[in-house]
């Protein structure tokens, strides 16, 4: 399977049968986005319509997209396959600049192929691998908090990095250090500003990682990725080697990055509201509802869709070959879908986020997402319950399709050193 040019490549930035009232000169990923991306985004897109169009975008300069704003309008496109298809929309191979086609697997691919692809890596995700897992990211976690604690201070998003690296380590089959390398490549492709260069550069170096992997695996085989990767079949054949390379691609870029962002925006709010953290700290049973209306108050990923077929959505009609940006972070901050969207409340109920998608590319990897969350904040408010961000210090954020804090100061008082009147 190989990804090819799309209608919209071709069209003009706004094609005739959009309407000139529904035009905005906006673009998504050129908002200032400040310390706090989603309020931002919030705020700059306030006075546009509920489904807008924008001419270009830092993501894809050459051509235009409809931006949804309404939680059930964006809800419904993730979940109408009919209409429209995940081909072509990460382009990852056309960054590589080798002039070689592949997916991003199966992030990319449509059914009947999406579930296909999708099944070879339910054993990585199963309940019982899973629940497997737990021991050694808490083991990696408890470590990594321990040979921080008694430097009393970190740029916060620094150590979130290296978090997520011993539960991705054991799906890859490398070393942490060898997985915090991956990770600067995959920094590189997600978080460069859009300058192709960079992100040139970051998709090379995941190739080569790959590429020494997949030779590795050939001579010995192992329980991770890479090596179910080889053992595969589809429709009765081996994987090809593109599809091997796509699989690499959608597994870093959809877990690594997204899971070290997660956890940096959560510590940020606790750092900044004690009566919740001192709450968390007191009854860790608390933990997981608060994790869950921080992924949605915290929502990081704008993905995207092509129109396949014409189909009207909202009220306004979309033409086979439009182009379409499904921000995760509008669905969960609509206020028609969910009531204080700019609160997080650790006893919402219900929480229907969608800060992992929705239908059939619905993230796969959620649940360990959550239970790397859980873990870390078990131990670390076990350890270091009072923390806080020092006066003065400046928090940053970068705006992508994956947003995430660029640096978080932290410090804190280890539990025995803690005044009961602290904070």
């Amino acid at each position: 399977m190989t990804s090819s040019a799309t209608p919209a490549h071709a069209r003009p930035a706004i094609p005739p049968h959009v309407p000139p009232d529904l035009v905005r000169d906006l673009d998504i990923f050129a908002i200032d986005v400040g310390d706090d991306p989603q309020a931002a985004i919030i705020r700059d897109l306030s006075a546009a319509p509920p489904i807008f169009y924008m001419p270009r975008s830092l993501r894809f300069p050459d051509w235009g997209s409809w931006v949804f704003k309404r939680g059930h309008d964006i809800r419904a496109i993730m979940q109408d396959t009919e209409h429209f298809s995940n081909h072509g929309v990460a382009g990852f191979d056309q960054l590589s600049g080798t002039g070689d086609t592949w997916l991003a697997l199966p992030a990319e691919a449509d059914p009947p192929d999406h579930g296909k692809y999708r099944a070879l890596l339910n054993p990585l995700f199963s309940p019982a691998r899973i629940k497997a897992y737990e021991a050694n990211i808490r083991a990696h976690v408890i470590e990594v908090i321990e040979s921080s604690a008694g430097a009393g201070s970190v740029d916060f998003v620094l150590l979130a990095r290296k978090l997520p690296a011993g539960i991705f380590s054991q799906l890859l089959g490398l070393t942490v250090d060898e997985t915090l390398g991956v990770i600067d490549q995959v920094k590189l492709v997600l978080h460069s500003g859009y300058d192709v260069e960079k992100r040139r550069a970051g998709v090379r170096g995941i190739m080569a990682i790959e590429k020494d992997l997949v030779e590795k695996r050939r001579r010995q085989r192992g329980h991770d990725l890479v090596s179910i990767a080889l053992d595969a079949t589809i429709d009765g054949r081996p994987l090809t080697e593109k599809e091997m390379l796509g699989m690499f691609f959608f597994f870093l870029l959809a877990g690594l990055d997204t899971i070290a962002g997660a956890t940096g925006f959560m510590f940020r709010y606790l750092a900044e509201h004690s009566e919740v953290r001192r709450k968390l700290a007191s009854d860790p049973t608390l933990i997981p509802d608060a994790i869950e209306d921080s992924l949605r108050r915290h929502s990081q990923i704008t993905t995207n869709r092509f129109v396949k077929k014409d189909v009207e959505i909202g009220g306004v009609a979309l033409k086979a070959g439009d182009h379409v940006f499904c921000s995760l972070v509008l669905a969960n901050l609509d206020p028609q879908s969910v009531d204080r969207p700019l609160e997080v409340d650790i006893t919402r109920n219900p929480n229907l986020h969608v800060a992992f998608g929705a239908g059939p590319h619905r993230c796969i990897g959620s649940n360990i997402a959550r239970l790397q969350m859980r873990v870390t904040l078990e131990e670390w408010l076990k350890r270091l319950p009072e923390f806080w961000i020092p006066a003065g210090s400046e928090i940053r954020a970068v705006n992508s399709e994956a947003l995430v804090l660029s640096t978080l100061p932290l410090a804190w008082a280890d539990r025995g050193s803690c005044p009961a009147t602290f904070g």
